[in-house]
């Protein structure tokens, strides 16, 4: 099974290290070095310039999700996407995640259509120390609920 992860342009360099390729997903990059490096761009995937400069238009990020969804997804066959795929990748544009490891970027809806429709679980990868704040949150979180439950 392919090993595929999403994250930001700025990781850029521990990828490499790792030995993923990396694959840019966004249509335009920040002026910073680390951005510049990346071994493969799938301009497919790119949001549409109308879709971005006219991005207040939608009123909720589900419209937004469908219209990407739309204009780009639909148009791709997940399962020729999937096999064009490296075995081992990252799936890159310039939106950081959150602390929570949310993130408000399309490539997290690519990553819910591969899951969808290709059975391929496809993480965020967050900096270890991000990582294990949120593992530690999640723990104290699971603890409150299972002292709750009598």
């Amino acid at each position: 099974m392919k090993e595929i992860v999403t994250s930001y342009l700025n990781r850029n360099a521990e990828w490499e290290e790792l030995g993923y390729t990396r694959i840019r997903i966004c249509r335009w990059l920040v002026h910073d070095s680390q951005s510049q490096k990346y071994d493969k761009v799938l301009m497919n995937l790119y949001p549409s310039e109308d879709m971005l400069r006219n991005f207040d238009q939608f009123e909720t990020r589900d419209d937004w999700v469908k219209a990407y969804t739309r204009e780009i997804l639909d148009k791709l066959d997940p399962q020729e996407f999937y096999k064009a795929l490296p075995d081992k990748c990252v799936l890159m544009c310039h939106e950081k995640s959150e602390n929570d490891g949310s993130v408000n970027c399309h490539r997290r809806i690519v990553a819910d259509w591969l899951n969808e429709h290709c059975g391929v679980e496809v993480i965020e990868w967050l900096p270890p120390e991000q990582q294990a704040k949120l593992d530690q949150s999640k723990k104290q979180e699971q603890f409150l609920n299972s002292e709750l439950e009598f």
